[in-house]
């Protein structure tokens, strides 16, 4: 395991981002693709988001074979190996299956060490900022030294792709960044301060972009709001996890 950052209360640690990377499926949708199916234009979308098209995965694409593909790069990118990431943060609202964590699955495929922290984080569309300033918090704490932070999405297997009113604004694909210290000769070009809340809403049970799942109040309830001719379905492959031991 890397050796961890030291803390010293004279001197808060620095931290930088070292490397970022990205994944973006092949499949384009244009505005004008998606007016084929429900009532919209582009003209309505554009004006009303600047989006003229989003990405789609295909079958081959998972949150988490996104996820590492963007860690890949974004690895590449820092001059940093697998072995070097001791703290690895996946943030997302549609992981591949509700456990192992996607970031379990992240961690196995790139080869991360047994020794690293591996956990999801769901915040919506806030996820990578609240996922940043963890890692963020994590490092000053002096108990790691290299971060791999990621937000990815497979949201197309969840939108309603009959709602116009938001099934325009939402794609696929994953974005990382290598979170460390920032180099000796740049000692103030990191990260300088972060501020997260959420807002409290009193409606959110009818709330648009609620999506229900199965959970621990309706563990039968599974949605189909799949459209065939946006995308596909397929099925997950199982990965072994080590787990804790408790004595």
């Amino acid at each position: 395991r890397p050796a961890p950052y030291p803390v010293s209360a004279s001197a808060p640690p620095s931290f930088a981002i070292l490397g970022t990377g990205s994944y973006a499926p092949a499949r384009i949708v244009t505005n004008d693709e998606l007016s084929k199916t429900v009532d919209t234009s582009d003209e309505w979308i554009h004006t009303r988001t600047g989006i003229r098209e989003r990405r789609l995965a295909g079958p081959e694409d998972t949150t988490a074979s996104m996820a590492v593909a963007s860690a890949r790069a974004a690895l590449a990118d820092a001059g940093l190996a697998p072995s070097d990431i001791d703290l690895l943060i996946v943030a997302t609202l549609t992981p591949d299956q509700p456990m192992p964590a996607t970031a379990c699955l992240v961690q196995t495929e790139l080869g991360l060490p047994p020794e690293a922290a591996c956990f999801d984080l769901n915040a919506a569309c806030t996820g990578f900022v609240y996922a940043l300033d963890t890692a963020w918090a994590l490092l000053a704490s002096g108990r790691h030294r290299h971060a791999l932070v990621i937000g990815a999405e497979k949201l197309s297997s969840v939108v309603d792709w009959t709602d116009r009113t938001t099934c325009v604004l939402f794609g696929d694909g994953a974005g990382a960044v290598i979170l460390g210290p920032a180099p000796a000769d740049s000692p103030t070009s990191g990260l300088l301060d972060a501020k997260i809340g959420a807002a409290r809403r009193q409606d959110w049970r009818a709330a648009r972009h609620r999506r229900p799942a199965p959970d621990s109040r309706h563990p039968q309830r599974c949605p189909r709001r799949r459209s065939p001719r946006l995308h596909h379905h397929e099925g997950q492959r199982g990965v072994q996890v080590r787990g804790s031991r408790h004595g």
